[in-house]
């Protein structure tokens, strides 16, 4: 969500993610011309093997604050949007980005400040906030 609020320290996270949505929408138009639909999903944290369980101790309520649905996502919730938007039913969907978990519902809010963080290359562990 570092595209969309902007958040200290990952600058290079927000640079690449608002890429990503300026190329979907560039591709969308070039592609367009031959049938071909670009779209991206944009989701936030989602409960796999990677998420540090120290850290999600430490910021679990912090983190579930900022989503609608106060619960992480799970890779069934994504699976069927993949399916959707790569199906005949999306044919007239192109361009568009797709967030889940309702994060940007709470945008009128300050997003809430992970304790813990360190960048680790050019992400952090609350990167995907």
């Amino acid at each position: 969500m570092t595209r969309r609020v902007g958040q200290a320290q990952l600058a290079i996270t927000a640079a690449a993610r608002g890429g990503v949505l300026s190329l979907t929408r560039t591709l969308a138009r070039e592609f367009g011309r031959a049938g071909i639909t670009v779209n991206a999903l944009a989701f936030g944290w989602v409960e796999t093997g990677h998420i540090d369980p120290d850290f999600w101790q430490a910021n679990r309520e912090k983190i579930l604050q900022s989503y609608a649905i106060k619960r992480l996502g799970r890779p069934g919730d994504i699976a069927p949007a993949v399916a959707f938007l790569a199906s005949d039913l999306a044919a007239w969907i192109t361009g568009q980005t797709s967030i889940s978990g309702g994060y940007t519902t709470n945008l009128s809010r300050s997003p809430p400040t992970c304790s813990g963080t360190e960048i680790t290359g050019a992400l952090s562990r609350c990167a995907s906030r």
